[in-house]
């Protein structure tokens, strides 16, 4: 029998642009992929829902292996907002040992809310955590359920690893090294 080659999971660039929504507060973007989600790193000031679960597993082969690119950084952080109604976002992987405010989202000053991410692994060097690498203070985070792994050298939190925002209604069952 012929063995037919794997095929590596493809990272589509999907431009928030042509997501359902405009990112207002009351038409918010619509994120059902994974490939939606990372869009979110186009508009850091836009209001995003899920609209189901989502498998990120593929999210290992992304970036020549290093995984998602966490949404916002230091110089410019995500200061929208991401309702997770409830949706689970399963399987993210993240794998930057080198880099600083590593998360799900890198850098928050918006509001995190009703998120669940499910066995996620995030690897990063300084202020790591599986939601928020970290969370400045008009940063919000409300009813988010987070389980996996985080690893770094400092600031390493299964939430978030720095933060000087509000972390509310939050269950966790994270291994933090």
């Amino acid at each position: 029998t012929l063995d037919s080659p794997s095929l590596a999971p493809v990272e589509v660039d999907v431009n928030v642009s042509t997501l359902v929504g405009n990112g207002s507060t009351s038409n918010p973007y619509e994120i059902s992929n994974v490939s939606e989600l990372q869009a979110m790193e186009d508009d850091l000031n836009a209001n995003y829902e899920l609209e189901n679960d989502i498998d990120a597993s593929d999210t290992a082969q992304f970036n020549n292996g290093r995984g998602f690119d966490p949404i916002g950084n230091s110089s410019s952080p995500f200061t929208g907002s991401l309702t997770g109604n409830n949706q689970a976002i399963t399987g993210l992987i993240i794998n930057r040992p080198d880099e600083d405010e590593v998360g799900f989202v890198g850098r928050s000053s918006g509001a995190l809310t009703n998120v669940t991410l499910t066995n996620l692994t995030v690897t990063g060097n300084n202020t790591v955590g599986g939601l928020a690498g970290r969370n400045d203070a008009r940063g919000t985070v409300r009813n988010v359920t987070i389980s996996g792994n985080t690893v770094g050298d400092s600031q390493v939190g299964g939430v978030v690893g720095f933060n000087v925002g509000s972390i509310q209604g939050s269950t966790v069952s994270v291994s933090v090294d």
